[in-house]
């Protein structure tokens, strides 16, 4: 799957650096989940050093100098060696998976740091045509979770195939990649649609437009009920 977006991170005091000489710093800081502060265990973190060259110039501009990775241990935290820059920052960010959301900060190499993160919750949703009309009959659905963004990672289908748009290339240059929709058009549908979706999320539903006969209708579920480390199932049939 998947998603690549980089989240807002928080400051709080973990320890930050200490010089071990020859311009190496032990690093050391955690990873943790942002609703709770629960460390997140077996994690990959990535640790960039930039030195800014020509500072104060309007040709001024970073170089990287050394950069590493380390596993969080089974309380999210982490300490690994790296270059200190002189004049610059550290980039740490760690890219998410199935389970937590990617993240990163970048700050200066003498401050404290936790990295946060949100766990996913998954769900399951079944799209069911169940009183056809004609080829004709849409359905489209999103999952609607307020101010957040859930994340579509799969889609079966056991009838119609849902709509699908290939790579495209512009006709200025560069292109655009190819993308499944969470869209059918025609009487036998019978899919499943598996969502991602940060734990911080204000609410939990599906939104949906249909249309059968001309005749279209929008609108949002009941909020769907469900278990932090379950995938949580939702029948929609319209």
């Amino acid at each position: 799957m998947r998603r690549i977006l980089l989240l807002l991170l928080i400051l709080l005091g973990a320890a930050g650096c200490s010089d071990d000489g020859d311009n190496q710093y032990t690093l050391t800081g955690r990873l943790a989940r942002e609703v709770n502060n629960e460390g997140v265990a077996n994690q990959t973190v990535y640790i960039q050093a930039y030195e800014v060259r020509d500072a104060g110039n309007p040709w001024a501009y970073a170089e990287r100098i050394d950069s590493t990775t380390v596993v969080s241990d089974a309380d999210g935290n982490f300490r690994v060696q790296i270059k200190h820059p002189s004049n610059g920052y550290l980039r740490v960010y760690t890219p998410g998976d199935d389970h937590y959301d990617s993240a990163q900060y970048s700050f200066d190499p003498d401050e404290p740091i936790v990295l946060k993160v949100q766990k996913y919750l998954k769900f399951k949703i079944a799209v069911q045509n169940t009183s056809p009309y004609d080829e004709n009959d849409y359905v489209h659905i999103d999952f609607f979770a307020g101010n957040v963004q859930g994340f579509m990672t799969e889609i079966e289908n056991f009838g119609l195939p849902n709509v699908s748009y290939p790579a495209e290339q512009l006709p200025g240059g560069g292109g655009t990649g190819a993308w499944e929709d969470t869209t059918w058009k025609g009487t036998n549908v019978n899919s499943v649609v598996y969502y991602n979706v940060p734990e911080n999320a204000e609410t939990h539903k599906i939104f949906s437009t249909k249309i059968k006969n001309g005749i279209q209708v929008s609108g949002v579920t009941q909020e769907i009920p469900f278990q932090e480390d379950a995938v949580n199932e939702y029948v929609l049939e319209y």
